[in-house]
């Protein structure tokens, strides 16, 4: 099911944005939630998890993408993504590029959990 909300892995807050098996209209709306709550935070408190599993975006929904994860570069302090296909390697270096960004990409959801909390009692320390 697609959703944006905050979990907790190992006593650490993670914004877990599960775009799996949607569409580019359904995206387009998990977009305006994750900003919402992506601008309620502090600027470099997010860590960023997201799930792209099975996700089909026309090219309309990959440029509101860029455009969000540019927008909230500033915000996210470790960005972590799970199910990237080898067509989607190449569409998230276009993201990448565009946004500035860097992203970390696993293949199990707990494998980028476990990193992402490492990155921010790393930034921590």
């Amino acid at each position: 099911m697609a959703e944006v909300r905050f979990i907790t892995h190992k006593g650490e807050e993670i914004l877990y944005v599960d775009w799996s098996d949607s569409n580019s209209e359904e995206v387009l709306s998990l977009i305006k939630e994750a900003r919402a709550l992506i601008d309620a935070r502090l600027k470099g408190s997010i860590l960023t998890l997201t799930n792209v599993t099975n996700v089909n975006l026309d090219p309309d929904a990959i440029r509101a993408v860029q455009l969000f994860t540019r927008d909230n570069k500033d915000y996210v302090a470790a960005a972590a993504l799970v199910g990237i296909t080898e067509i989607q390697k190449i569409i998230l270096e276009g993201v990448a590029k565009f946004s500035e960004r860097n992203f970390k990409v696993f293949k199990a959801l707990d494998e980028a959990k476990d990193w992402l909390v490492a990155q921010e009692r790393r930034l921590n320390l």
